[in-house]
């Protein structure tokens, strides 16, 4: 969850910039953040138990 959390992290001035009331939606989040240069990518890796099947038994998660 390094990752979520960098990103989390990164967000809060968007956030704080933002009206709380209503709740800003995710679109209006994204737009603000592009428009103060906040880099949305981010990555992180996490090297899991070893299992049966192999050590690259993994979980990849996206969005567009």
């Amino acid at each position: 969850m390094n990752a979520c959390t960098a990103l989390k992290e990164r967000l809060a001035p968007v956030y704080r910039a933002l009206p709380s009331k209503p709740k800003p939606v995710w679109k209006e989040v994204v737009a603000m953040a592009a428009k103060m240069g906040i880099n949305l990518q981010v990555s992180a890796s996490h090297l899991g138990p070893t299992v049966p099947q192999g050590p690259f038994l993994y979980n990849s998660y996206g969005a567009w």
